[in-house]
């Protein structure tokens, strides 16, 4: 297991903020009105979470998904401006992400954090309905959300 103390605080950011840019790319996939966006978001926080929860208490997971540094990581990302990422850039920092972890982590970690990010996107897209009106109808994952999801998964496998 790697420890916290391995990572500089810009590689903590990068492996924090990539199943938030995971939520992020779903919810713009296809939106679902202000209420189902906040749904998807906190959908994909939770997978976070369940990773936290799930890792050994010598995991660097448990320490980067720990609640107080996931609430420091959202606080800052709250300051920061909606789409400054365009999509080659959110690849390129989940490949980063992914990265870094392989690189200092071990393969259990690197699973588990693999694992994590491809829940933040299967959560986030089923959190909320897609082309219903108040709650009627409507797709638990739409197409296009499919198709995200998808790509996330070669991506987070390397295939892509």
């Amino acid at each position: 297991m790697s420890q916290l103390t391995s990572y500089t605080s810009e590689e903590v950011n990068t492996l924090v903020r990539a199943p938030l840019i995971i939520g992020m790319m779903v919810v713009g996939a296809s939106l679902s009105g202000p209420f189902g966006v906040v749904k998807e978001l906190l959908a994909a926080l939770k997978a976070t979470e369940d990773a936290s929860n799930q890792a050994s208490e010598s995991s660097v997971l448990k320490k980067l998904f720990s609640a107080q540094s996931m609430k420091a990581h959202h606080e800052q990302m709250a300051q920061e401006k909606p789409g400054a990422m365009d999509k080659t850039m959110q690849r390129q920092k989940i490949r980063q992400a992914i990265s870094i972890l392989s690189a200092k982590g071990d393969a259990s970690e690197v699973e588990a954090y693999k694992v994590m990010l491809i829940s933040a996107a299967e959560n986030t897209a089923s959190a909320a309905k897609e082309g219903g009106f108040l709650g009627i109808g409507g797709k638990r994952i739409s197409e296009s959300e499919h198709t995200v999801i998808k790509e996330i998964r070669l991506l987070v496998e390397g295939n892509a």
